[in-house]
């Protein structure tokens, strides 16, 4: 019979087992396992065959044997007794003799497995036969003593064998019950093994997680080393580069520092020359006999100073200026020089030819002078004839206003003016501005009527000097507006101004001032009714020219309130009742339509348009304040006590369906924002007032075809009660304004 495998034994598992690292090895019956049928069968074999003969059992063998050996003095049988050093991987088996393996372990479970292993057994019992050389006498004892040893040998045998059967037996069960401890201790342990192997895994976890912690960790601290190096490199590098880009600014600034220094001395140079230019020109007290070729070179000379001064002012605002365009700069500049020696020249002779001409036109102006004082004193008979019915007129309206008073406190005036709830004061305000503005037109008629080319080409040198002020007025400069005040006023007080290529003097006609005078009024009163209706920013400039004016000349004012009551009666404030023998259009040219000479009256919107222009000139007037000339200014001839007062005014009177409304929400919308600074709750009150009595009277008597005024009064009003305040004028000139310079120098 073949013997069992190493790796087929329970004990070899168990010794395995013990042997392994952390006792990982699980262990598993040979019977469980996928073991051919053959292999299964041998280690049945090995478990039922019989174990080896027992020491007690060889030990009577070899004392018979002895004995038999002592008795004849013949070689005894030897009895081999062959003990082998078992191996966990095999046994044998003859047909006398019996090996049983087995297998005892002793097991520590705290310290590793002492596995012994003890293998007792007789391999096999050898008996020698008789010698050859025997003697034959003996042969019978030998028989006999033979037979007598196999009967012994037979009894032995089946006690032996009986011994063997009941030690294989008791082997058997105490094998069973060791298999069964082996197999409680084997699960056991690989409960444990798995527990263990449970721990480790979780101890496998944490190592792993903690070794990808540590490698992160390290990862992050190679790249933070990483970072802090390429940062420092970067460091390195825009130190680098900024010392580089430093050296190149130093150098592009040294390069701009030259060509702002040349900018400097070409724009000094430009300014000199064109300095020169002005002083020439004012020197010349005959422009008329100016060379005109040598004034166009002196145009262009002028032009190309301008446009050399815009050019350099243009590139050093930029701060880098061009080397190119400094260039040209300078080349322009060199081309005007040769101007000025032109031009000085020109000036002499003009000078020249001047001053005999002055002579020839002061004889002339004698001559017209006489003329006129005949004139006047054929004028002064009429005018007193008409000053005395003047006076008749004036008393009978008087009486009629008298008349015409209601019972309450006598401030109401009837005839032909309706609803005045205002002081007699106003009313005599009124008409004599009226008068004022009559009387003038009369008095200019030796200018406006004439039909002298002298005094013709003098009425129009007249109107040149102001209307050309008054149609370039505008808010491009401070100091240029300045000048156009000092302009009119030196005109106006009798000294000789440039217009042209001709001086004048106001001084040469006795009715030349009170003809520019109202001639500046009725042309600041048109600059309101075109420009300021379309622009309402341009108001404030020409409002600053009128109160410039009036404050310096009183007759201004006057006239120029006159030209406001024409051409717009709801600044007075009034409104002219239609009486039954007045046409359609003598009523509403008292309302302050324009008519045409066939009776055709102007449109609403151009009424409008115009009242919106003149109201809005108005407002700007009270609120302008005084030019900035001096450190104490003089008070204001016109200032906004007279906007309240007229707002109070309107809201006494009963409204007109066309005019109240555009003429309080232009009014409001460019003085309103003042009038509350200065009245703060007073005219709060007053809006309130307007808002909640005044305006809805305007919509129970006004058409809705009309209403477009009315609409915007309202969305004006609304848009500041939920602001809370009025918002300050587009175009109002502040104090910035008035340090502006002029640009450049005109040359007529």
């Amino acid at each position: 019979m073949m013997s069992m495998s190493s790796s087929s034994s329970p004990c070899s598992v168990l010794v395995a087992l013990r042997a392994s690292s952390k006792g990982k090895l699980s262990y598993r019956s040979p019977l469980d396992s996928d073991m051919p049928p053959a292999a299964k069968l041998e280690f049945l074999n090995q478990l039922t065959s019989s174990p080896p003969m027992s020491p007690e059992a060889i030990k009577i063998i070899e004392e018979r044997t002895k004995r038999l050996s002592l008795t004849n003095h013949t070689p005894s049988p030897t009895v081999h007794t062959t003990h082998r050093t078992p191996t966990p991987s095999s046994s044998r088996q003859t047909s006398r003799g019996y090996s049983l393996n087995f297998e005892e372990v002793d097991y520590d479970l705290d310290d590793s497995a002492n596995v012994t292993t003890t293998s007792l057994g007789i391999s096999h019992v050898a008996v020698q036969g008789d010698s050859p050389s025997a003697v034959p006498t003996e042969h019978s004892l030998l028989e006999d003593m033979q037979q007598e040893f196999d009967e012994e040998v037979k009894s032995i045998d089946d006690r032996l064998l009986e011994e063997m059967n009941e030690n294989i037996r008791y082997r058997r069960i105490m094998f069973e019950r060791k298999i069964e401890d082996i197999r409680v201790f084997a699960m056991e342990k690989m409960a444990e093994m798995e527990s263990n192997r449970e721990r480790m895994w979780e101890q496998d976890e944490m190592i792993r997680r903690a070794q990808e912690e540590i490698k992160e960790h390290q990862i992050a601290q190679k790249q933070r080393a990483l970072e802090e190096d390429y940062k420092h490199q970067a460091e390195v590098m825009e130190a680098k580069l900024k010392s580089g880009e430093e050296q190149k600014k130093i150098i592009e600034k040294r390069a701009v520092e030259k060509l702002m220094t040349q900018c400097h001395d070409l724009l000094d140079a430009a300014s000199h020359t064109e300095t020169k230019f002005t002083v020439l020109l004012k020197s010349c007290s005959h422009t008329q006999f100016l060379d005109q070729n040598v004034v166009n070179k002196v145009r262009e000379g002028v032009a190309a100073l301008n446009q050399v001064k815009t050019q350099l002012s243009k590139e050093m605002k930029s701060g880098h200026p061009d080397q190119k365009k400094v260039s040209q700069c300078r080349a322009q500049l060199t081309a005007v020089n040769p101007i000025l020696a032109e031009l000085k020249a020109s000036v002499d002779q003009a000078n020249q030819y001047g001053e005999i001409e002055v002579k020839k036109q002061q004889s002339l102006l004698e001559a017209a002078a006489k003329k006129l004082e005949a004139e006047r004193l054929a004028k002064t008979a009429e005018e007193q004839t008409r000053d005395a019915e003047r006076r008749k007129n004036e008393e009978k309206k008087k009486q009629d206003a008298k008349d015409g008073k209601k019972k309450d406190d006598g401030k109401t005036i009837g005839g032909d003016i309706s609803g005045l709830q205002i002081p007699k004061s106003m009313i005599e305000t009124y008409s004599a501005l009226h008068d004022l503005h009559t009387c003038t037109m009369a008095t200019t008629t030796s200018l406006t009527s004439t039909q002298d080319r002298g005094l013709k080409m003098y009425r129009f040198d007249l109107q040149k000097a102001v209307t050309g002020t008054i149609n370039s007025v505008s808010s491009n400069s401070g100091q240029d507006l300045i000048g156009k005040i000092i302009h009119l006023k030196k005109l106006f007080s009798g000294q000789p101004v440039q217009v042209g290529t001709k001086t004048i003097n106001i001084g040469a006609h006795p009715d030349a001032k009170i003809y520019c005078v109202n001639l500046l009024a009725a042309k600041m009163i048109k600059q309101g009714e075109d420009q300021i209706a379309s622009s309402a920013q341009a108001a404030f400039p020409l409002a600053a020219l009128a109160v410039g004016m009036w404050t310096e000349f009183k007759e201004i004012g006057h006239h120029l309130l006159a030209h406001f009551y024409s051409v717009c009666p709801v600044l007075v404030p009034m409104y002219v009742n239609r009486t039954k023998d007045m046409s359609e259009a003598e009523y509403m040219k008292s309302l302050g339509y324009n008519v045409s000479k066939d009776g055709v009256v102007e449109s609403n919107d151009l009424f409008l348009n115009r009242v919106r222009g003149t109201v809005r000139f108005y407002a700007a007037i009270i609120q302008t304040p005084q030019l900035p000339t001096s450190s104490t200014p003089p008070p204001h001839p016109h200032g906004l006590e007279h906007g309240w007062m007229w707002l109070a005014r309107m809201l006494n009177l009963e409204p007109h369906p066309v005019v109240t409304a555009a003429a309080l929400g232009d009014f409001l919308e460019i003085a309103g924002h003042a009038l509350m600074k200065k009245y703060t709750k007073q005219f709060q009150k007053l809006l309130f007032v307007l808002w909640k009595e005044f305006i809805p009277k305007i919509e129970k008597i006004t058409p809705v075809a009309d209403r477009g005024p009315l609409a915007r009064l309202k969305l004006f009003i609304e848009g500041c009660i939920s602001a809370g305040k009025i918002p300050e004028p587009k175009g109002y000139l502040t104090n910035e304004f008035w340090r502006t310079k002029s640009q450049g120098i005109a040359i007529a």
